[in-house]
């Protein structure tokens, strides 16, 4: 057990949730949220460019390319890995496969999909005047627009893939992984199917809840290898 992370992880949830639901900083949140949305979606007016990029970018066919980009980046970061290690490597991918899945479709679709404490409209619903891209572009079937935008299920998938992908990969490889990963997000908050704080607040806190829990307690199944891989003070990637 990993007391120090573990608890620095909760009490960052802890503050984002106490932030966010109480009375004295939520308008705060709410300033912000207005704010980032008029900026982003501000952006697609009379700009027929921006506004085909960022409907693109958020096409439900997107998510069968973020998959193959998922593996792509599995498979880059187990041939980063010195041979020895690459079946370890493995191993580790499909556990994060395994628990951002079980996240998604069990705490998301399944739980908060009929209790959610905070149900909320998005962007697009909310705030006046605005761009709709279901308005600009009519005949591209695009999300931007939802009665439960909170938290965001693609973003979760997103912050539990980067959260334990980076804890498992050298700092360059990581550093790749987070600007997919911020370009992916970016699309939904454009187009005002999502506020920043759905993301932020909400899909944050499950995804660091979860991953803390699976790095820093037993639930780790490669916890054994982690602490004779430390007292041999072995690498998993040679220095740069």
């Amino acid at each position: 057990m990993r007391w120090k992370p573990l608890l620095i992880s909760f009490g960052i949830i802890a503050l984002l949730l106490l932030s966010f639901f109480h009375p004295t900083t939520r308008p705060l949140w709410e300033t912000v949220d207005i704010g980032i949305f008029k900026f982003l979606n501000g952006t697609l007016k009379n700009n027929k460019f921006l506004q085909y990029f960022w409907a693109s970018l958020n096409h439900k066919k997107m998510d069968l390319v973020e998959d193959t980009v998922f593996l792509l980046f599995f498979i880059w970061g187990i041939f980063a890995a010195p041979k020895q290690e690459r079946w370890k490597k493995t191993v580790q991918f499909l556990c994060i496969i395994l628990v951002a899945a079980s996240v998604i479709q069990f705490v998301n679709r399944s739980y908060l999909k009929y209790h959610n404490p905070f149900p909320r409209e998005s962007p697009t619903l909310v705030v006046t005047p605005c761009v709709r891209i279901s308005e600009e572009i009519p005949w591209k079937h695009v999300k931007d627009e939802t009665i439960a935008s909170f938290p965001g299920d693609h973003a979760t998938t997103l912050l539990l893939f980067g959260l334990l992908f980076s804890s498992f990969v050298p700092k360059s490889l990581s550093r790749v992984a987070w600007i997919y990963i911020v370009l992916r997000i970016l699309p939904r908050m454009v187009l005002g199917a999502h506020w920043f704080s759905d993301i932020v607040v909400g899909s944050l806190s499950i995804s660091l809840f979860f991953t803390a829990c699976f790095l820093y307690t037993p639930l780790y199944t490669l916890s054994l290898w982690q602490k004779k891989h430390r007292m041999n003070n072995s690498p998993s990637y040679p220095k740069k």
